[in-house]
């Protein structure tokens, strides 16, 4: 738009039910009714709304956002939401004047909207143009790849004119401190990919190699008797096949949560009850993402209501796992909420973070050949990527080389010729042929050519 057009924007958290204590969280229902807002929608000279909610592309407060909009501004006036914390590509239709976008997750996408002003909308202008509302909005969803960035989207065929100066400098920058800090550093090699998304007993499971191999095996050495409870959303990447480097370890395990142990001698019982269900059946079919995946995984698939456990946990999710057991060793299963009980656990912190125990294993088990190792940075080591810094002073190489070259076909080219001077100078009058014919090649030339050659 032009630099008179003003657009409004909002922006909105979900209706988050358990906060920080420092914060104070307003329903989005309670919000809209609010004077400010209202007072907000009488803005003079609006020409379009945009909406930066914390909440998924079809979440129902996106319809009480919109539904309040309307009420104030009418039913065609343009209005754009752009959402996110449900991590997926996700693009919908609201009405003939509003859309709503959500542009993927961890910056693996970049989003491009666009959308009509309130002048472009009116039924004259729609009429003019024979042009339908829904086709004044666009969305577009990009991969977060420089090399498709500039090829593909901005046809250009060198990073050099891709990349600013400035941008550059970062880029090196952030390379030299990856470097200094080890991210680059090869700790393992693994044969297969490990997906995120898949499910605890599916192939290529990233979930499920991590509860058989990196916690049941590892951590736990094979002990039955030890469970851990652990949150999906601990892990935030897949863990691809070949060379594996410390940064690929971090992209997996970002949050180096500690692990502890919360409490020993419960039952199989008293953890089925601790947990609410049976082992890694909690999963939300409707989800978008992780749907195959429980909401807690356990690195168990059943309890032995007589046997003993002992519990551990990561530190994220420590406060409401040592709740519930105080609930349960109080006689309080009613209910999952927080409460005050007599009974206590003291969690104990074990020397492991989940970081340094993925990494520990990756390089005390992972060991298989990496015969191509993978570039450690593909904007660095792509060859027709080059900085334009690079280009210049191959070029400048090769020219030297040139030169080189040249001068000395001319040293050797002058030897030559004042060779076969002296040898003309000592022969009779009877010149054979040969000396002819090196002395007609450089008639013409006085010693200053002779020089220059």
């Amino acid at each position: 738009y032009n630099n008179t057009t003003r657009i409004l924007t909002f922006g909105f958290l979900y209706n988050m039910k358990d906060p920080c204590p420092l914060t104070r969280v307003e329903q989005v229902q309670e919000v809209v009714q609010s004077m400010w807002f209202q007072d907000a929608l009488q803005e003079p000279n609006i020409a379009a709304i945009l909406v930066l909610a914390h909440m998924d592309v079809n979440d129902p407060l996106v319809t009480v956002l919109l539904q309040a909009i309307r009420s104030t501004l009418g039913q065609q006036f343009p209005v754009q939401f752009i959402t996110g914390h449900t991590h997926y590509r996700g693009f919908l239709q609201l009405d003939d004047y509003a859309t709503s976008f959500e542009a993927g997750r961890y910056l693996d996408t970049i989003g491009f909207v666009s959308f009509p002003s309130v002048h472009t909308t009116t039924d004259e202008n729609l009429a003019n143009t024979n042009t339908n509302t829904s086709d004044l909005f666009h969305h577009v969803f990009l991969d977060t790849n420089v090399k498709k960035l500039r090829k593909e989207v901005l046809d250009m065929r060198f990073s050099f004119q891709f990349f600013t100066t400035r941008g550059r400098q970062l880029q090196q920058l952030i390379y030299r401190t990856r470097h200094k800090l080890g991210l680059h550093n090869q700790i393992a090699c693994h044969n297969e990919t490990l997906l995120l998304e898949n499910g605890l007993q599916e192939s290529q499971s990233l979930w499920g190699f991590y509860r058989q191999n990196v916690v049941n095996s590892f951590l736990f050495q094979n002990d039955p008797t030890k469970v851990l409870f652990q949150s999906q959303g601990s892990f935030r990447y897949d863990l691809f096949k070949g060379r594996i480097t410390l940064d690929d370890v971090i992209a997996v395990a970002p949050f180096n949560d500690t692990i502890y142990k919360i409490a020993a001698d419960l039952t199989g019982a008293q953890l089925l009850q601790v947990l609410g269900h049976e082992p890694n059946t909690d999963l939300n079919p409707a989800a978008r993402e992780m749907s195959k995946l429980p909401q807690t995984i356990v690195s168990v698939d059943s309890f032995d209501s007589d046997a003993v456990y002992e519990l551990y946990t990561v530190d994220f999710e420590l406060q409401h796992w040592t709740d519930r057991v105080n609930q349960v060793l109080s006689g309080n299963t009613t209910s999952n909420t927080t409460t005050t009980t007599t009974t206590t656990v003291t969690p104990e912190p074990l020397n492991w973070t989940i970081t340094l125990l993925w990494r520990s294993y990756a390089e005390t088990y992972m060991t298989g050949h990496c015969p191509r190792p993978n570039p450690i940075d593909t904007v660095e080591e792509e060859a027709e990527g080059r900085s334009l810094s690079t280009i210049i002073v191959g070029s400048i190489m090769i020219v030297v080389a040139l030169l080189s070259v040249f001068l000395c076909l001319g040293i050797i080219l002058r030897r030559i010729m004042r060779f076969a001077g002296y040898s003309s100078m000592a022969t009779s009058n009877n010149v054979t042929t040969p000396s002819i014919r090196v002395t007609k090649a450089v008639e013409g030339f006085d010693e200053d050519d002779m020089e220059l050659i």
